[in-house]
């Protein structure tokens, strides 16, 4: 609609008189006294009362008709980091993008800024630092005024009248500029944490980068060209430029290229940053230091508690590094009741005493750090006590550190990083701002192994954070791999997400695990790339070093003590027992304090797989298949020497049903269902069979004429699953005659991980095993009086009389061992002993993985699996534990103590013949590898007659007794090779 006339020559005589500036607002200095006394709040520790000042502040801020103005990118910033002190991290991000949009909104503010007065120098500044925090340069302090002129609106409005818009009358207020390029500065450099490597995909970093680095945002040449060379230092950082932002970061240290200023802690700290990430710790504590001396000089409290704990974390892991002053910014820091630097620094010095040995004091000075800050106790460093004090107490009982640890992991996983990172990783994939492409890259670096990086600085939210399934996030990686057919890295998601999911079962995130292989397993076991860290860990260990030789010694006293005896234990056993045990648990206590300190261990159990390496490695006829469900779908990878492929299966639950069929037909209904030897004699497991085997390997491209060697992982019900009745790929065929080929004629053996498939193999030494049967009670025994099969095909035997049949005397005494859990469940009690109350932990699952390392290379677990049904239900409700979730921890945790080959039993025939199968595998490992060894097994005992007797499934009837022909007495069994 045209406006009338007299209106437009009305608002033109109202732009004319407006057109002089008003000056009413010169009273007030943005922001007020309010803000800087919520800042001392904050920084004296008092979080809550921070936070509740800095929403005041941002209420009241100066408000336009339409948009905030600029104090209040200032206000969102303080409330961001008080918010960020408390651990939650996700309003604090919340408030540093408000922050960071205002300033985008009005990036070009400086130009509005009436600099009347240039910096001049400060010399009152240099008499009062201390020594301690004097910079290693000449430097010249700058004395500038807090607040500056600032002009919002326009003198002549009159084009806005002529045209249409907003008319804003030229008005001057008072701003503290400094403050807000502070801010601005602190804003880029928090949310650079915070997001991490998500910065490169971040599209307000991008845009903040774009929009500084486009210049215009103040006078040129002018001397606050330091403070947007910091901006676009901090920009750059954080949208992973580390060399962009280097040259800014030296532009940004002195105004006019002279004066340092209160920003130039800042840009130290960040060129420290930077220098960490580079591995370069010297000339990461220089910065460092030069960060600290700066803040001391401004008090820059902020800078100060980040400078100190970074310094401390390069120092405490390089001795490249120097140490910072801790004793010095703690009194320091006190002195002005500014708690927040004085806990950074004090458990810097926590930690020093703990790792010097010093634990009790330690654990003293824990219990005083957070007196004059609870606040804070319950916030980031809070955590960061958890961890300290769960190191104080590892030189204690070793439940106890595992327990305390345990806890502080619980409550750091509500302040982790990582996890707010994958957090917003997945919500950009679901609206589709993270393309496939850059999904793949960037879940990549949020989903791999912890980096050195991160077990240097932040050790808890690594453990926290591998702790973690993440199963959405994997879900979202494996679908940017799949809308990209990118077979391998399909390989490398499934691999990763398994090893998490073994991890999430594991003491501390499978860090324990790890650092066991690293100083325990033998160098041909290790993966690639493991050697260095390897020798870095051992040399930093002496003690561990020691006891791991005392230790060698005491096993081999305790075998010879064993070897001589003739009757019951003898005092020479008695204390050959007590030493190996005293240096077990010794090894184990230092185990847990390796794990909670800053030591960088890859996590080498289960190994990562590299699925480019591993198809170059293998040969013709060897093939890898790894299954992986996703959105209620199944998949297939599979890996040979010639290529990969990616397919999808079908919904998962229609496979459920198909494993189900075949189980009833292999397994039977019940464990306790009686068989006859007419039901034995039909065939009416082979086309459940068939058909499973069409599903899952119809698509798979595998090579049935040239398939000699097959690694399969399962997942879910597919554990379940008697493979070696399915037929190959392109066998079977409706209307063919002849017996198809099943893939029991090829080598299969079953890896929890793509990465535990291909991994190195330690040598095996070929001789005469010592094989200990462990029973769970005597009714075990009662059920073959005419004989254990097992005992008849091997020299294997019952520990002997006195000796505790516990994991640690197991691997210290045998070379093999069969495990029979009979009546227990498989999470329950893997060492097949009778549990008391005082045992209960010391036998469950994970004790297998403790040490002594290795000792038993091959172990049959049998009995116990056969779960629901005997085996033959595998769909579960909602709330119950996923199907195959008991199998792969029990295979994890059995592998995890040096185990090699693992013989497992899903569904106990409970009769002589499945002893008779584990007995002959038993005797053929030792000169045989595991797989032929079991074939050999399986071609003996499948074409023997049956003992009706001995075989409490088989109903007794006249006549001929059967062969074990039937699936249902072989096909049980998992090779974990």
């Amino acid at each position: 609609m045209r406006r009338p006339q007299s209106n437009r020559v009305l608002v033109l005589a109202l732009a004319a008189t407006l057109a002089s500036p008003a000056v009413a607002q010169l009273g007030r200095t943005h922001p007020g006294q309010g803000y800087f006394a919520a800042l001392d709040e904050l920084h004296s520790g008092d979080l809550r009362r921070a936070e509740r000042q800095m929403r005041t502040e941002l209420r009241t801020a100066v408000k336009t008709i339409d948009s905030r103005w600029v104090d209040s990118i200032i206000y969102s910033s303080g409330l961001g980091e008080a918010l960020y002190q408390q651990g939650r991290l996700a309003e604090s991000l919340e408030q540093f993008d408000l922050s960071l949009d205002l300033f985008l909104d009005q990036a070009a503010w400086l130009n509005t800024v009436r600099f009347q007065q240039k910096p001049r120098e400060a010399t009152n500044l240099a008499r009062r630092q201390p020594v301690w925090a004097r910079p290693s340069r000449a430097v010249t302090y700058a004395d500038m005024p807090r607040s500056f002129l600032v002009q919002y609106g326009q003198v002549n409005n009159s084009q806005v009248a002529a045209q249409g818009g907003v008319v804003r009358q030229a008005q001057y207020w008072k701003l503290d500029a400094e403050e807000l390029a502070r801010s601005i500065a602190w804003t880029l450099y928090r949310r650079s944490q915070l997001l991490g490597s998500l910065g490169a995909y971040d599209a307000r970093t991008s845009a903040a980068l774009n929009r500084i680095s486009g210049g215009g945002l103040g006078p040129g040449g002018h001397w606050s060209t330091a403070w947007t060379e910091l901006w676009w230092a901090l920009a750059a950082a954080g949208a992973g430029d580390a060399n962009q932002a280097a040259p800014h970061l030296d532009q940004a240290l002195l105004l006019g290229g002279r004066y340092d200023h209160r920003l130039t802690g800042l840009a130290w700290l960040a060129r420290g940053r930077l220098a960490a990430g580079a591995g370069d710790a010297g000339r990461a504590s220089r910065a460092f230091s030069e960060a600290v001396a700066s803040a001391v000089t401004y008090e820059q409290f902020d800078v100060l508690t980040e400078a100190t704990r970074a310094w401390h974390e390069v120092a405490t892991v390089s001795a490249k590094a120097t140490s910072p002053p801790l004793v010095q910014i703690a009194d320091w820091s006190e002195r002005r009741s500014m708690w927040l630097p004085s806990v950074a620094a004090r458990l810097g010095l926590i930690e020093r005493a703990v790792l010097a040995g010093e634990n009790a004091s330690a654990r003293g000075a824990l219990g005083q750090a957070f007196r004059r800050a609870r606040d804070v106790s319950n916030g980031l460093l809070g955590r960061e006590g958890d961890r300290l004090l769960a190191l104080a107490v590892s030189d204690g009982p070793r439940d106890e550190a595992i327990a305390m640890a345990r806890q502080a992991m619980s409550a750091q996983s509500a302040m982790s990083r990582r996890r707010l990172q994958v957090r917003i990783a997945s919500a950009w994939f679901d609206q589709r701002s993270l393309t496939p492409r850059s999904a793949r890259e960037a879940f990549a670096g949020l989903l791999e192994d912890p980096s050195p990086m991160s077990w240097f600085t932040t050790p808890l939210d690594a453990l926290s954070w591998m702790a973690a399934p993440e199963t959405d996030a994997f879900d979202r990686w494996f679908a940017a791999a799949l809308e990209r057919r990118e077979a391998l890295l399909a390989m490398r998601v499934i691999d990763r997400q398994r090893r998490r999911e073994v991890f999430s079962g594991q003491a501390l995130s499978g860090r324990l695990a790890a650092t066991r292989w690293l100083l325990e397993a033998p160098d041909g076991a290790l993966p690639l790339g493991a050697a260095e860290p390897r020798a870095r860990l051992d040399a930093a260990a002496p003690a561990y070093r020691m006891l791991r030789q005392e230790g060698l010694v005491a096993r081999d006293k305790l075998r010879a003590a064993v070897a001589a005896l003739e009757g019951s234990v003898t005092p020479a056993v008695r204390k050959a027992v007590a030493e190996l045990r005293e240096t077990i648990e010794a090894r184990e206590r230092l185990i847990v304090r390796i794990a909670l300190t800053r030591s960088s261990t890859p996590l080498v159990f289960p190994p990562p797989i590299d699925p480019l390496g591993a198809k170059q490695q293998m040969t013709a006829g060897e093939a890898l298949v790894a299954f992986h469900e996703t959105g209620g779908d199944l998949y297939g990878v599979v890996l040979t020497a010639a290529g990969e492929h990616l397919w999808r299966i079908g919904p998962a639950g229609s496979v459920d049903k198909q494993v189900e069929r075949l189980l009833r037909e292999v397994v039977g209904t019940s464990p306790k269902q009686a068989w006859s030897v007419a039901q034995f004699d039909e065939a009416s497991w082979i086309e459940p069979a068939a058909t499973l085997g069409e599903t899952l390997f119809a698509d798979s491209r595998l090579d049935a004429a040239t398939l000699e060697r097959l690694w399969i992982v399962p997942v879910g019900s597919l554990w379940r699953v008697p493979f070696d009745v399915l037929p190959l790929p392109g066998e079977g065929e409706p209307g063919e005659s002849e017996e198809p080929k099943r893939l029991g004629e090829v080598v299969t053996t079953v890896a929890p991980t793509p990465g535990w498939a291909v991994r190195p193999r330690a040598s095996r030494e070929a001789g005469e095993q010592a094989i200990w049967l462990l029973a769970a009670g005597s009714t075990k025994q009662a059920a073959f009086e005419g004989g254990d099969p097992v005992t008849a095909h091997t020299s294997a035997t019952p520990p002997p009389p006195g000796l505790e049949p516990s994991s640690w005397m197991t691997k210290s005494l045998a070379s093999a061992a069969l495990i029979d859990l009979g009546d227990q469940p498989l999470r329950a009690n893997p060492l097949g002993a009778e549990l008391t109350t005082s045992e209960v932990g010391s036998r469950e699952v994970a004790s297998w993985s403790r040490l002594p390392f290795g000792g038993v290379t091959d172990v049959a677990l049998v009995g116990g699996a056969g779960g629901e049904a005997g085996g033959g239900r595998v769909r579960r409700s909602k709330n119950a534990p996923s199907v195959g979730a008991a199998e792969l921890h029990a295979v994890c945790a059995v592998l995890s103590g040096g185990t090699q080959t693992l013989l497992l039993d899903r569904w106990p025939t409970r009769g002589a013949r499945a002893r008779d199968f584990v007995g002959e595998w038993l005797n053929g490992v030792g000169r045989l590898e595991p797989a032929d060894a079991w074939r050999r097994s399986l071609a003996l005992g499948r074409t023997r007659p049956l003992e009706v007797q001995r075989e409490p499934r088989l109903a007794i009837e006249a006549g001929d007794s059967p062969t074990a022909e039937h699936p249902f007495w072989w096909s049980g069994y998992l090779l974990v090779d």
